[in-house]
């Protein structure tokens, strides 16, 4: 199955330059925890996670044609 991923905050640093989107080909059954995983992100620095604009846990199953959406946590003040 085909996923769709964009990536936030100082995870865009995982993306080559001048890329917005990645492209992922993962099994049947894989869940947001497995694309993680495939994409090498690591986990710390992951705040949210959203499928299809809906928020989503890290053990939610995926389907194809899925669009994922990789937050970092954001700071200021």
């Amino acid at each position: 199955m085909k996923i769709s991923i964009r990536l936030f905050g100082d995870l865009r640093r995982f993306l080559a330059p001048g890329q917005d989107t990645l492209e992922v080909v993962l099994s049947e059954g894989s869940t947001v925890h497995d694309l993680i995983r495939t994409l090498n992100l690591p986990h710390g620095e992951i705040w949210v996670v959203s499928i299809n604009g809906t928020l989503a846990t890290r053990e939610q199953d995926l389907k194809d044609g899925d669009k994922v959406e990789i937050f970092a946590p954001v700071g200021g003040g």
